[in-house]
C-alpha cells in the first residue's frame, strides 16, 4: 500500500534562520517549501503550487506579509493563509485579516506546541474547501452534461461544432500552460447553446458563413 502524500505547505520569511527553524519544526509532518521574500513566494505559488497552507512573516522588505497574502489569495483562493507577526505589527495584522482573509495569525516567536496544531487545523480547513469546491464542480458538470446531451439530440451539427471549438481551446490552453482549464472549456461549449433557438435555415446559413 502506498503511503499518503504529505500535505504541501509554503513558508515565507526574509530571515534564513527563521525559515530553517520553521522548516525543521514542520518538516516531520508536511512537505515544506520555503521562500525568502513575497515575490519569490508568489513565483512558487504559480510554478509549483498548489500548496495547502502558506505561512508568512509580516515584516519583510519590498513586500510585507499583508500584501503578499492578499496577492497569494488572488492566485489561489483555496490556499489557507497564516500570518506570523510581532506585537508591534497589530495594525498591519488587522489589515492582513481584512484584505487577505486570513485563517489565523500567530505571534512571533511561535512555540511548536502552538504552531504545529495551527497548521494541522489549516490543512483540515484546506481539505474542506477543496472538497466543497470539487462537489460543486461535480454537480455543475452533471448539469452541463445534461444540457449538452439535449443539444446533441436537438442540433447535432451545433453540438459537433461546439466539441470542435472545445478541442481547439484545450490545445491552446495546453500550449500556454493554463492550469485552470475546466471553466474555459465550459465557456467554449456553452457559448453555442443560443444557436439551438435559431430556425434550421438560419442555422445552416450561419454555418455556411452566409448573411
Amino acid at each position: 500500500m502506498e503511503e499518503a502524500a504529505l500535505e504541501r505547505i509554503l513558508l515565507v520569511d526574509d530571515e534564513p534562520l527563521v525559515l530553517e527553524g520553521l522548516a525543521r519544526q514542520l518538516g516531520w509532518e508536511f512537505e515544506v517549501s520555503t521562500a525568502p521574500s513575497g515575490a519569490r513566494a508568489l513565483e512558487l505559488v504559480q510554478s509549483e503550487g498548489p500548496f495547502a497552507v502558506v505561512i508568512s512573516d509580516m515584516r519583510m522588505p519590498n513586500m510585507d506579509g499583508a500584501e503578499f497574502l492578499e496577492r497569494a489569495r488572488a492566485l489561489d483562493p483555496d490556499m489557507v493563509r497564516v500570518l506570523l507577526t510581532g506585537q508591534s505589527d497589530l495594525l498591519q495584522a488587522i489589515r492582513a485579516v481584512n484584505h487577505g482573509q486570513l485563517f489565523r495569525f500567530l505571534s512571533k516567536p511561535c512555540p511548536p506546541d502552538v504552531l504545529v496544531p495551527t497548521i494541522q487545523d489549516a490543512v483540515r480547513q484546506h481539505r474542506l474547501l477543496t472538497a466543497e469546491r470539487e462537489l460543486l464542480e461535480k454537480t455543475l458538470r452533471g448539469s452541463v452534461q445534461t444540457l449538452l446531451d439535449t443539444l446533441a439530440l436537438a442540433q447535432p451539427d451545433t453540438f459537433g461544432r461546439a466539441r470542435r471549438v472545445e478541442q481547439y481551446v484545450v490545445e491552446v490552453l495546453d500550449t500556454i500552460g493554463e492550469k485552470e482549464q475546466w471553466s474555459i472549456q465550459l465557456a467554449a461549449l456553452l457559448c453555442h447553446l443560443p444557436l439551438i433557438t435559431l430556425p434550421p435555415e438560419t442555422l445552416r446559413r450561419y454555418f455556411d458563413g452566409k448573411r
